[in-house]
């Protein structure tokens, strides 16, 4: 029985377990790995909710990629908006979004971050984004997050990444 117990200690908790023992969803996202300068390309971002329990919402955000210290390192490709000028005030949408199917319950955090409607143990949410791809060629990058609005530590991401052409 000691024995069992040391080798649980060893491989310490599971990655894909929050300390709540939820599972963390399971994050696809399907982009073009070249895209044209000024284009725009659809996103179709699938998010998993395996269980156990529901998410009474589910959020999904675009942050940044740590930029390191090497040429050639990616520049994001979804560019935050300015935020409110007021305390409180709505938040604009990023304009590098075109179109967002299902529309988003919510905007948040330099209009890249937004919240939507429940999403059952066991069922998945696909959400498309339309980007407009920036003007300059190059490599752009984002980190895409999404989880549980209540249950923070409960997130999957992915890198979503691609390269610029010249028109």
């Amino acid at each position: 029985m000691v024995a069992a117990l040391s080798l649980g200690a060893c491989f310490g908790p599971d990655p894909n377990l929050t300390e709540g023992g939820l599972a963390k969803p399971f994050v696809t996202a399907d982009f073009p790995a070249t895209i044209e300068a000024g284009e725009t390309s659809e996103l179709t971002l699938t998010v998993e909710n395996p269980g156990p329990g529901d998410m009474n919402s589910f959020t999904v955000a675009f942050g940044a990629v740590a930029q390191g210290g090497g040429e050639g390192n990616a520049q994001p490709l979804v560019v935050p908006a300015q935020a409110p000028e007021t305390l409180g005030g709505e938040q604009e949408i990023s304009s590098s979004f075109g179109t967002i199917e299902p529309r988003p319950l919510t905007v948040g955090e330099g209009g890249a971050l937004f919240r939507f409607g429940p999403l059952p143990e066991e069922e998945s949410a696909t959400v498309t984004f339309e980007i407009i791809a920036p003007d300059d060629p190059g490599s752009y990058a984002n980190s895409l997050q999404a989880y549980d609005s209540q249950v923070i530590d409960r997130i999957g991401a992915v890198k979503l990444e691609t390269e610029v052409s010249a028109d």
